[in-house]
């Protein structure tokens, strides 16, 4: 991610997690670790999950991203799935390299989510926002991954959406 003397992420850096948030508003976090180049989605679904619905849910997402890589010719170096419990929340996150992450990997892992957990994903409504600008916003998430997938000095940035709103930290 670009950087201003400091170490401080520039505008193009946030832009790029608020890209993410106005553009898949099932995505509760994203967080990118700089050290193993790896972007986090969170997505949080309603209802606890028990053992045995995650490791379904985790193996069918691995699965869909293997298709997904053998049919694009990709090499994925981290690709994982987790699992927290919050109360009646459950948040199930998906650890992507951002070398080999696409903008249209981003959509399936998304869209995976979704058909998974129909109507227990939490997403807030994306009634601001019509299809020209949604298309805008997978436009400038591609060319702004391109640009952090070779960096290693960006900070560790977390993007939280609380109540209608984004917050984003760095750590």
């Amino acid at each position: 991610m670009n950087m201003r003397r400091g170490g401080e992420p520039t505008a193009r850096t946030i832009q790029l997690l608020v890209s993410y948030a106005i553009r898949y508003p099932e995505i509760a976090t994203v967080r990118y670790d700089p050290v193993q180049q790896a972007l986090r989605l969170s997505f949080l679904v309603k209802g606890y999950m028990e053992d045995d619905e995650f490791a379904a849910a985790a193996a069918r997402i691995r699965e869909t991203l293997e298709v997904y890589h053998l049919m694009n010719q990709r090499q994925a170096e981290v690709v994982e799935v987790t699992r927290s419990a919050f109360g009646e929340l459950s948040a199930v996150a998906i650890e992507r390299d951002v070398q080999s992450l696409t903008p249209e990997e981003l959509f399936t892992i998304v869209e995976t989510v979704r058909s998974l957990f129909p109507s227990r994903v939490v997403a807030e409504p994306l009634e601001y926002f019509g299809e020209e600008e949604l298309m805008a916003q997978d436009d400038l998430i591609e060319e702004v991954m391109a640009s952090v997938s070779g960096r290693r000095q960006q900070p560790n940035l977390i993007a939280i959406r609380e109540n209608g709103r984004l917050m984003i930290f760095q750590k």
